[in-house]
């Protein structure tokens, strides 16, 4: 745990926050993965409420969700676990 305020912020929030290499393959390929899963379930899912929108965005961007969205282990699409 650091001392500057981001990692302050972090561990208030309880995000894990990671320093990698910037521009490399396996960097931008998981950045891309996570905005492509962001963007799909905005655009095919109908919010009820604002609560129902927070709620389903924190689902999407919590740690446990790329171990929900991993081919190796289910076998259904991620907008299925979502809904």
């Amino acid at each position: 745990m650091g001392t500057h305020a981001f990692d302050r912020v972090c561990t208030a929030n309880r995000s894990e926050h990671r320093l990698t290499k910037p521009r490399t393959p396996q960097t931008n390929g998981m950045i891309e993965r996570f905005n492509g899963r962001i963007a799909e379930v905005l655009v095919t899912t109908r919010f009820d409420s604002a609560e129902h929108f927070t709620d389903t965005i924190k689902r999407s961007a919590s740690p446990a969700s790329s171990i929900t969205f991993n081919p190796s282990f289910t076998s259904k699409r991620s907008m299925d676990i979502l809904r």
